[in-house]
């Protein structure tokens, strides 16, 4: 859960969603898109919305396969605090995902607003690995949305860190609005 779930997975979303605006800018398809009667907030709301079902999808996935290994291997686990550790992973790669978009409403380009979002996540890692590792700078730890959450307290002890909720779902909501008032007033080359 430490590396591919927190960042290969972050990673894989992260890409996905920097691509969803960039893309359709990059293809000169928006013009197409925006000749429908909707609004640039709308789009990005929907861009959202549409990347929502495969975050559960995965998640949902996940947890089943995880508790049919455990099942078939006859190996004890908490299946409660598993589920825990999935529900909150839901927030974190939401964030990521808020994060993605806003970066592909910045940048015209579809690989560079992918590979842009892959580096700061990449980062998010390793400012927070670092904070762990270092305590003098522990304090480095909170710019990284990797910090906020910790499948191992969930997975092992069932604790969850509500803060980091909080961090999440108040990042998300920033960044979408962020996203929306700056995609409202950007110029876009037809």
């Amino acid at each position: 859960y430490q590396i591919f779930w927190v960042l290969i997975l972050g990673i894989i979303l992260g890409f996905i969603s920097a691509s969803m605006i960039s893309k359709e800018i990059e293809g000169k398809t928006f013009d197409l898109l925006m000749s429908n009667p909707i609004s640039r907030k709308q789009i990005i709301i929907e861009k959202f919305i549409g990347l929502i079902p495969m975050v559960l999808i995965i998640n949902l996935g996940a947890y089943l396969t995880i508790v049919g290994a455990t099942i078939a291997i006859g190996e004890n686990l908490n299946f409660y605090y598993l589920f825990l550790t999935h529900l909150i992973s839901v927030f974190y790669f939401l964030s990521i995902i808020g994060l993605g978009l806003f970066i592909s409403t910045i940048f015209d380009e579809k690989m560079k607003s992918s590979i842009t979002t892959m580096a700061i996540v990449v980062g998010m890692f390793i400012l927070d690995s670092i904070a762990q590792m270092i305590p003098d700078y522990d304090y480095i730890g909170y710019l990284s949305l990797k910090n906020y959450y910790r499948p191992y307290e969930s997975l092992k002890f069932g604790e969850v860190y509500s803060e980091g909720l909080v961090v999440f779902i108040v990042f998300t909501i920033v960044v979408l609005i962020a996203t929306m008032i700056y995609f409202e007033h950007k110029n876009i080359e037809v």
